[in-house]
């Protein structure tokens, strides 16, 4: 926080300087000097109280309704309003003005008022961005009567200032967005705020984060070939990244099932998994951390293929050799031993299924519930609807226990 606070400060010194009241401006429309108008802009020009010049703006427009100055009159508005803090008059004027004359000072200074008010900080930054371009396509081309120094100073200045004020901007922008991110329960908005963060922020650090909320919305919508195609995108930051390629799958899985393309990236997974011993270690990550990775990766490899593999009745054994290897790297996975419950008790191996479904039952996971609901199914399967013993069961097999049933 202290790091953004600092460049906000940064930030309202760069427009204080850029947009002091009593600058002359360097294109002003002509009028015949000492001329009623001309006196009293010059009274606008020179008056350094806030209140007194906004007298003075509203004596203006109803004196001279016909003015060419109007453009720079209403910059003098937005000024005025910046004075005396109230930003929606800022930005209206602001507005008013540059729909007379395009400028980039005065894009800047919209830019500003949009940064701090900070309720449409997408706008701000493409105005941040636009004054920025428009300094640079126009500072070797001054108008007549502006000199070509004066003028190259100005949209210099411009060019320089924006990217203090561009980098408040999105730091605002950054620590917003993720958050209303989340809170977005429209997949549609969703995805059109992701759009606009990605057009706006370059920032290869989230990149990640973004990957994967466009894979989860798109997935709401029941996309799947965008679904896909920012998997892909996501594997190319991180390509032994298995969680990734499990995620899709699940996504082929749902209906309607599409069980070649699910079992593809399951093998992709798993084709990873038995590679990555291999891999350097990410320099983010100590050798325990690394080595931790690297044992969920290869249990989430085998158990996404067992996943696949336990929609095929014929695949039973193949499902149940891919389940055991994961659960041997993840003995206390619930998910792992619920589907590997499911798969024993298909291959009529009774006992096993329902030790498994016991460990499933008893450690802590987001089936925890469903696999005590379906243990109990099972298990008065075997003892003709009795559960006598079954809670004994479920607590020999809670993690800690010297050896659980089953293994």
């Amino acid at each position: 926080m202290k790091q953004v606070r600092a460049k906000c400060l940064i930030c309202l010194l760069v427009a204080v300087s850029l947009f002091a009241v009593g600058r002359e401006p360097l294109l002003r429309a002509q009028v015949i000097a000492g001329s009623p108008e001309d006196k009293a802009y010059q009274a606008i020009s020179n008056e350094t109280d806030a209140k007194k010049r906004l007298e003075l703006l509203d004596a203006f427009v109803k004196n001279f309704p016909k003015t060419t100055d109007l453009s720079q009159i209403y910059e003098f508005y937005a000024i005025t309003y910046r004075e005396l803090n109230n930003a929606d008059k800022e930005i209206e004027y602001s507005e008013k003005s540059l729909a007379l004359r395009p400028d980039s000072q005065l894009m800047l200074m919209l830019g500003r008022v949009l940064s701090i008010k900070g309720d449409d900080l997408p706008r701000a930054i493409q105005t941040i961005k636009d004054a920025s371009a428009l300094a640079q396509k126009v500072k070797d081309n001054p108008p007549p009567g502006v000199s070509p120094k004066d003028w190259m100073q100005a949209q210099t200045e411009v060019m320089a200032n924006s990217k203090p004020l561009l980098d408040y901007a999105i730091d605002r922008y950054k620590q917003v967005f993720f958050q209303q991110l989340q809170q977005e329960k429209d997949p549609n908005k969703a995805i059109a705020s992701l759009d606009d963060y990605s057009k706006l922020v370059n920032d290869p650090a989230a990149l990640p984060l973004v990957y994967d909320a466009y894979m989860r919305n798109y997935e709401l919508l029941n996309n799947r070939p965008k679904v896909a195609e920012y998997a892909e995108k996501a594997l190319s930051l991180n390509p032994n990244d298995v969680g990734i390629l499990a995620f899709v799958t699940n996504v082929y899985l749902a209906q309607p099932m599409d069980a070649d393309a699910a079992l593809a990236q399951a093998q992709r997974a798993v084709s990873i998994a038995d590679k990555i011993d291999t891999q350097p270690k990410p320099a983010s990550m100590t050798d325990d951390q690394w080595n931790s990775q690297k044992t969920q990766w290869k249990a989430l490899a085998y158990s996404t293929r067992g996943l696949v593999e336990l929609q095929k009745p014929d695949s039973m054994p193949a499902a149940i050799t891919d389940l055991e290897k994961a659960r041997d790297f993840t003995p206390n996975d619930g998910i792992i031993q619920y589907r590997l419950g499911i798969a024993y008790w298909k291959s009529e191996r009774i006992d096993d299924a329902i030790n498994a479904l016991a460990r499933s039952a008893a450690v802590p996971s987001g089936i925890q519930t469903q696999a005590a609901q379906l243990l109990e199914t099972y298990y008065k399967a075997a003892h003709n609807g009795s559960t006598d013993g079954l809670k004994e069961l479920i607590d020999k097999n809670k993690p800690g226990t010297d050896k659980p049933n089953g293994e």
